[in-house]
Order: C-alpha cells, then structure tokens, then sequence
C-alpha cells in the first residue's frame, strides 16, 4: 500500500481508502466512519470474515460480485447496494474478471437495532 498526500489516503492497485482519524466516541455518535473507499478488484479477490465490529454498505459501480450472507448468495451488479452486518460470517468475491465498488464500513451503538429493522 503507498500513503498518498492526503493524510488517510492509501492507494493500491487502483483501490482507494481512506482512513477516519480523530473522530468522536461511537457512543457520541448514531454512525461513527471506521473507512470508505473505491476498489476496482480483479479475479484473485477474495474476501471471507465474521466478527469485524462494523456494518459495511457497497454500492457495484462496474461488472458483477457475489455476496454470502446468511445463507443466501446474491450476484450484486452495476447499481446494486448491499448493507450487511459483519459480526456475521459473509464473503465477496467478483463474478466477472472485474468489478468495481464503493464502500463504507461504519458502526454506531444505535445501528444494530435500525439495522435489524431494515
């Protein structure tokens, strides 16, 4: 990863993130910002995980990603958005040889029940 000028930016094969610093007590806040970014991701990409502390929303920009969750697999295409909790077990990974997301993974301590309400 190569840190970019902007303090919090970090770039990687055309994937950007940048990284929130200095933010309020979650308990301050109904969604605190853990990080956004952009990810264009190749065929290799592939993401499995549980028990991350946030909830991630994506938005498919390009091509098509298939999501696990919850027993269910779902094909995200262009203008998809997906909000997930990551306490649970998911996995991401392209359909096609690339696809191009947005994303934000984000917490609050008034999320989980608004969530589940979704």
């Amino acid at each position: 990863m190569k840190l970019m000028s902007r303090r919090g930016l970090i770039s990687h094969d055309g994937s950007y993130v940048y990284l929130c610093n200095n933010i309020p007590s979650p308990s301050s806040l109904f969604a605190d910002v853990w990080y956004t970014g952009y990810e264009k991701i190749g065929p290799a990409y592939y993401i499995e995980r549980k028990n991350m502390p946030t909830h991630l929303l994506t938005c498919t920009l390009s091509g098509r990603g298939v999501l696990k969750y919850q027993g269910k697999t779902v094909i995200l295409k262009k203008g998809d958005v997906s909000l997930i909790s990551c306490h649970a077990h998911h996995v991401f990974y392209p359909a096609d040889d690339s696809w191009e997301i947005a994303f934000l993974h984000f917490d609050g301590v008034q999320l989980p029940p608004l969530y589940e309400a979704f």
